[in-house]
Formats: structure tokens, C-alpha cells, sequence
């Protein structure tokens, strides 16, 4: 499974309604935020690159 960029307004619906089983990630000035939506529960983390939060996200495919 591959992480993807989304949006801020599709991020919020993948966190609050868990919408999309997943790896997502979205630049949020002045950081990267990974999220796992996977098996009903959300995990975020905040990144200063995008290398460090693709890693983090593809760590856990």
C-alpha cells in the first residue's frame, strides 16, 4: 500500500469519520502529517520532511 497526498479537507474526513482505510499524508505548513487510518483506528504523526513521513508511513504498510 502506497501512502498518498490528500488535502486538508480530506485528511479531516479520513481522521474524524475514518473514512478510508489508508496511508495519507498532506503538507501542512510548516510540517508533513502522516496518518494511518487502518482497521477502525486513526495514528498521526507530525514530520519535519516529507522523506521522514513516507518513511514513517510506509514502515507501517
Amino acid at each position: 500500500m502506497e501512502p498518498r497526498e490528500v488535502t486538508s479537507d480530506e485528511a479531516a474526513e479520513i481522521i474524524l469519520n475514518k473514512s478510508e482505510e489508508g496511508l495519507f499524508y498532506l503538507y501542512d505548513e510548516p510540517e508533513y502529517v502522516g496518518i494511518v487510518c487502518k482497521d477502525g483506528t486513526v495514528t498521526t504523526q507530525d514530520f519535519e520532511s516529507r522523506f521522514e513521513c513516507l518513511k514513517w508511513l510506509r514502515e507501517r504498510a
